[in-house]
């Protein structure tokens, strides 16, 4: 008895079959199964169990693990190094492993590692195995690798089917893991169209998740489903695009009726002007008119106070009409001021108003075409007064608005314009998860009861910051793979908190703000600036939450916050009471095809006051046609070479013949006339100075010659043809300094 009993202290196992073991697994490695009682076990890093026969595993317990690899290091010798294996370990960071250049396999799994990073030296690498890590992103960090065949990333965070986009740069990729048997699988894996996806785009690959792959049914059929989403995704592209050309269109229609009668105006204005220039040109004997102070004064009548007679009243008339009619020139140039103040005016609205239907495009393109990248488990469903849904997110964001907190804006109230519900299922599973694991964390079990879990929940609004970076494009981000990290939003100066607030204007403001500091910076901008905008609404879990007591700032670990992006995306426009007149075209997207706009009726005699003020203009004779004899007598010269100015303002001509005889002609006014092409004055080496603006002119096609042209007025044209006409002044009228091409038709050259 006192035998067994010593044999029964001299074990390591309690159970004599098991210690037997014990001795054949030390004897079949080689270790002294005596030494093990002092530690010996210690210096073992590798057992082998072939052939023994053993029925389970047994006595690992006497060989103590060495404390687990937190860095890769003491490598830089070992540069032939073609296979390692350092799984198991709590690694965080791939480093100090890009000097290896022979290195084929490479397993990293069951590591803490959540960037994939550093092999991009490694050229060689065949098999990578990265499984059981926190990876979440791909991204570029593989493209180098265009001999890898075997990876293996199960049991990671990758969560997006765009992620996995990146693989098709892996041209020699053969075996894909992703939700490998003996790891957790990937939150992607879940999504809908995950095997779809990944065999149309990785056509080569042979193995996945351990299946065998290389069925040709099998691609086909995924190649054939890829194919019509694509072409149905592609309709709707194109229908939204021609879409977008008809709103468009309607736009430029709108535009030339808002602005038909300001250039109507101007026409009149413009006219008039020239009329009274002409005149003064006549009463002070010069041939064109420059500026009222350059004039000549008239000589003054010295010879005493008149008697009172006709002749004396003549006299006082014929010095008082120079005066009246620089007065009314210069009330007719202001008003010619405001009308092209009018003008620019209206073409800001208009591309503001283009600029809008573009962005909108431009949102409903990107919404699409994330439909298709994610393969629908990204979805957007535009609501209708019919939904549930639709009518409580409305009146959940009119209960949030409160006039008092806009009325520095003198906005009276908002109007919703359009509710679109997303559908994310990651984002979905990713708050279902963490929803589930912070209720089995609260210490009350209460709080595993699903009606106190719903009423812990609560819809807020998301706060966008245009100043952040990628401001722009931080809604549809945020409405794919959800918030930021608190951590980030700390790295970029902001609260370590994602941003959520139940006030619509705390919600607006930094929009707000953002949009009318950029207005102070444009000469024309809409009086309301921030008038359109987009709001999401989150569901977030709250948790035991309490009234804020002091001013001190709470992190998202104070007040636990699991928002659920996005249930609801509306579309909002303030109602402002504004001084100034609102953009004609902010109501166009508003109205339905088919539909018609009252247009503005206007007023014939708006300017008459202007027109027809003391002294009148003076009926004169409109020609026709020119002649030899006529152009004469307009010139008051004696023969045709004498001629250096020639004003033909006014007139119906639609050819300048015989000008050609002009040899010393040097300034020359052809405005309002009906003239189609000017190749009646081609190579008139003294010219120097043509206005030409408010004819018909569809070309510049026959003006040649004019190397000493230094001034061109061909405003208010029909010209149209940008790259032509370029290409003629360029060529032919070198020395040009002065060109006015303004308010004529051109049109975007093609590509």
């Amino acid at each position: 008895m006192a035998e067994d009993n010593s044999n029964q202290d001299d074990r390591l196992l309690s159970n004599k079959e098991d210690d037997d073991f014990l001795k054949e697994l030390c004897s079949s490695n080689g270790i002294t199964y005596g030494q093990l009682s002092k530690g010996g076990g210690e210096s073992t890093t590798e057992l082998e169990f072939f052939f023994t026969g053993f029925t389970r595993i047994i006595g690992t317990k006497v060989f103590p693990k060495p404390d687990p690899a937190e860095r890769i290091q003491g490598l830089e010798s070992c540069k032939k190094l073609s296979r390692m294996f350092l799984y198991g370990n709590n690694i965080s960071k791939m480093e100090n492993i890009s000097h290896l250049k022979e290195l084929e396999t490479l397993w990293l799994a069951r590591n803490n590692i959540i960037n994939i990073e550093g092999l991009s030296e490694l050229s060689k690498l065949k098999d990578l195995n990265v499984a059981g890590n926190k990876i979440e992103k791909i991204g570029h960090s593989l493209d180098s690798h265009n001999s890898l065949a075997n990876l293996n990333l199960s049991g990671n965070n990758i969560s997006t089917l765009k992620e996995l986009t990146h693989l098709i740069r892996l041209p020699g990729l053969k075996v894909l893991g992703l939700k490998d048997p003996l790891y957790a699988p990937n939150p992607v894996c879940y999504l809908c169209n995950y095997s779809t996806h990944v065999l149309y785009h990785l056509p080569g690959l042979e193995r996945l998740d351990s299946y065998d792959v290389c069925n040709k049914t099998m691609r086909e059929m995924a190649e054939a489903t890829v194919v019509k989403k694509k072409m149905y995704y592609n309709m709707r592209i194109q229908t939204l695009k021609r879409d977008q050309a008809d709103m468009l269109q309607r736009l430029m229609k709108e535009k030339k009726a808002c602005i038909r009668e300001t250039k109507e105006r101007i026409r009149k204005l413009t006219s008039a002007i020239k009329e009274v220039e002409r005149e003064l040109c006549q009463i002070y004997n010069v041939a064109f008119f420059e500026e009222a102070g350059d004039l000549p004064t008239l000589p003054r009548n010295d010879e005493g106070p008149g008697s009172g007679t006709e002749s004396d009243t003549q006299n006082s008339n014929d010095q008082e009409l120079p005066l009246n009619l620089k007065a009314k020139l210069a009330r007719l140039k202001a008003r010619l001021s405001l009308c092209y103040d009018k003008l620019t005016q209206m073409d800001q609205y208009h591309r503001e108003a283009t600029q809008r239907v573009e962005q909108s495009t431009e949102l409903v393109n990107k919404r699409l075409m994330t439909e298709l990248e994610t393969g629908g488990n990204v979805r957007f469903e535009d609501g209708s007064s019919a939904d549930v849904w639709f009518t409580s997110c409305h009146d959940l964001i009119l209960s949030r608005f409160c006039v008092a907190d806009y009325r520095v804006h003198g906005i009276l109230g908002i109007k919703i314009h359009r509710i679109t519900r997303v559908h994310n299922r990651m984002l979905r599973f990713r708050f279902e998860s963490k929803l589930t694991k912070v209720t089995e964390d609260e210490d009350s079990p209460v709080m595993n009861k699903s009606p106190t879990v719903k009423k812990l929940q609560e819809y807020l609004f998301f706060v966008v910051d245009p100043a952040l970076p990628g401001g722009e494009n931080q809604l549809m981000s945020l409405l794919e793979e959800g918030p930021m990290d608190p951590q980030t939003y700390q790295q970029l100066g902001c609260d370590s908190a994602i941003p959520l607030s139940n006030s619509l204007s705390l919600c607006e403001k930094p929009r707000i703000s953002h949009l009318i500091n950029r207005a102070k910076k444009e000469s024309w901008s809409d009086p309301c600036p921030f008038r359109h905008g987009h709001i999401v609404v989150c569901k977030v879990y709250l948790g035991k939450s309490l009234p804020v007591l002091d001013t001190k700032h709470r992190n998202s670990t104070t007040l636990r916050q699991i928002p659920s992006f996005v249930p609801s995306l509306p579309v909002c426009c303030p109602l402002r009471l504004c001084e100034k007149p609102p953009s004609p075209f902010v109501m166009m997207e508003e109205i339905k095809p088919g539909e018609k706009k009252p247009l503005p009726q206007p007023d014939p005699t708006i300017d008459d006051d202007i027109l027809y003020m003391d002294p009148p203009q003076k009926p004169r004779v409109r020609y026709i046609a020119l002649t030899q004899e006529l152009i004469l007598k307009t010139s008051k010269a004696s023969n045709l070479a004498a001629i250096t100015t020639l004003n033909l303002h006014g007139n119906g001509l639609s050819r300048l013949q015989h000008l050609s005889s002009l040899t010393g002609l040097q300034r020359l006014d052809v405005s309002f006339n009906e003239l189609t092409k000017l190749d009646d004055i081609a190579h008139m080496q003294s010219l120097d100075y043509i206005d030409a603006s408010f004819n018909k002119l569809c070309t510049l096609e026959g003006m040649k010659g004019l190397s000493k042209l230094k001034y061109l007025d061909l405003s208010w044209n029909d010209l149209t043809n940008t790259r032509d006409d370029l290409s003629i002044l360029r060529k032919h009228m070198s020395n040009l300094t002065n060109l006015d091409l303004r308010h004529n038709n051109w049109q975007k050259p093609e590509a």
